[in-house]
């Protein structure tokens, strides 16, 4: 079982893909998504994407590597047991 599967476990999430970093040049940078940092400091745990559902990092991964820069893009997380929706821009970048 891989980290994040373990993670969601612990958690209990029934499936996602978890945060463990945000790179500072990344749209996610822009709608804050946060990444785990400890066991004490929970981040984020990505359950859908477009309605598409997450099961692992590696769903996450293949589904933007499958779309093209400038297409909006929904996000579903689990923050410290809140569901949210997050909008990013993927065409967008951080500001200086």
């Amino acid at each position: 079982m891989a980290k994040s599967e373990h993670l969601t476990k612990a958690l209990d999430i029934e499936h996602g893909g978890v945060v463990t970093k945000v790179l500072p040049e990344n749209p996610a940078k822009l709608v804050r998504i946060q990444p785990f940092t400890t066991a004490t400091n929970q981040g984020d745990v990505i359950v859908a994407i477009d309605d598409l559902p997450i099961r692992s990092v590696d769903d996450i991964v293949a589904y933007f590597n499958k779309k093209r820069s400038g297409y909006n893009v929904t996000i579903y997380v689990v923050r410290n047991e809140n569901n949210l929706k997050l909008k990013i821009d993927q065409g967008a970048s951080p500001e200086a």
